[in-house]
């Protein structure tokens, strides 16, 4: 018999249930959990052993968690050394999550087409909304399991290394935010193109680094004004970027709203596999969501700089990702041949069936279709979307 919180959890979310059943065996909780206080033995080992032997007033420093006066080693600084701590298990967790995670849910779906069961759980009555949340919530569980069991040393290392627990906090909003993009966006890739699990894990791995990596470039000095005299390192230009700069905010606005967008298209494929990631109308809605948010990033990126030169560059690169963007959008938008060809046949039937249909009611229904339809082709939504990019970029030409 089950308990009364797995039937809730049952009634709740069959899907997750159902993973959570199949993963949480002995077995792999043992694994799991395992592994996780050998990372975490490991990382203590390594720091205990670059500890001074022994320090006083007389004692030479040997050690980079020395207090020194003059020569001599005479205590230690025991808040750097928890510092490298928090620094190490943080870097542990965000590649676990992402990667791990991407890599898990690619895996799982795959081998769900490979199978033939996902068309079984298509049938589920169910909604799209519960079923893929049951996936988020319950393919990557082991890795959630390891995480938990990461928590009370993570918390402790960064109470004891004198950082704010704002930095604790801060870090795990942008991990959960930065999960929820690369899962969806891993996801709707799935089921877009279909690829290995590897090649998804690898792909968020690359676009993870390069997004650090441009943050760290782009705002050296900045970053450098945030952490001070700590060794630079991933978390802290993390933690830093996200407290306190602009973009760290515009980043994390990006995240949320990437993460929308990829979880509709996500709803939209798992119902119908040969539908299109977006509809039209919800392509002018995304198409101007993106081009608000990239006039903000212009404007943000421009505003402490008066050089035309740097404003000139500045308009090249946002006008080439702009560019991308739209075709990227084309690509979601254009219906499969076939379903425009199921389209111009019955609805021609219907007109010709019609017989109280009039030539001027016929053409409105024509320009209905051509804006609204799922299926008839793209090439007039493609238009309405231009259009509300010159209109938005003109708006806000026109005010500066």
């Amino acid at each position: 018999m089950l308990s009364k919180p797995f039937v809730n959890l049952f009634n709740w979310n069959p899907q997750l249930f159902r993973e959570i059943k199949g993963r949480l065996k002995t077995r792999n909780v043992m694994i799991a959990i395992s592994l996780s206080l050998l990372c975490q033995f490991i990382v203590m080992t390594y720091y205990l052993r670059r500890l001074p032997q022994e320090y006083g007033r007389y004692v030479t420093s040997d050690s980079q968690y020395c207090v020194e006066v003059g020569k001599y080693c005479t205590d230690i600084e025991w808040s750097s050394w928890w510092l490298d701590i928090f620094n190490n298990l943080s870097l542990i967790l965000l590649p676990l999550m992402l990667i791990g995670g991407v890599y898990m849910l690619v895996g799982d779906l795959a081998k769900e087409q490979r199978l033939g069961t996902l068309n079984f759980i298509r049938l589920s009555p169910k909604s799209s909304q519960k079923i893929l949340l049951g996936k988020l919530l319950g393919v990557p569980i082991l890795i959630y399991l390891a995480v938990v069991i990461f928590l009370p040393l993570h918390l402790w290392a960064n109470i004891s290394s004198g950082l704010p627990l704002s930095c604790f906090f801060a870090f795990y909003g942008f991990l959960i935010i930065a999960c929820c993009f690369f899962y969806n966006t891993s996801l709707l890739f799935a089921f877009l193109v279909g690829c290995q699990a590897w090649l998804a894990a690898a792909m968020t791995g690359i676009f993870f680094y390069l997004l650090i990596a441009a943050i760290d470039e782009g705002y050296s000095d900045e970053i450098n004004a945030l952490i001070g005299t700590h060794e630079r390192n991933v978390l802290l230009i993390i933690i830093g970027v996200i407290i306190t700069l602009r973009i760290g905010h515009m980043i994390i606005s990006a995240l949320i709203l990437g993460s929308y967008w990829s979880w509709q298209a996500v709803n939209r494929r798992y119902r119908n596999p040969n539908a299109t990631a977006i509809n039209k109308k919800q392509s002018y809605c995304l198409m101007g969501c993106f081009q608000v948010y990239l006039m903000l990033c212009f404007l943000l990126h421009n505003i402490d700089y008066k050089s035309t030169d740097v404003l000139q560059e500045s308009l090249a690169l946002f006008c080439t990702l702009n560019l991308l963007w739209f075709l990227l959008v084309i690509a979601m938008l254009s219906p499969q041949r076939q379903s425009v060809e199921d389209w111009a046949r019955y609805r021609h039937e219907q007109v010709n069936n019609d017989q109280t249909a009039i030539v001027k009611g016929l053409s409105i229904s024509l320009k209905q279709d051509l804006i609204w339809s799922e299926k008839s082709p793209a090439l007039v939504a493609i238009g309405i979307n231009l259009v509300i990019t010159a209109v938005i970029w003109g708006v806000i030409t026109y005010v500066i």
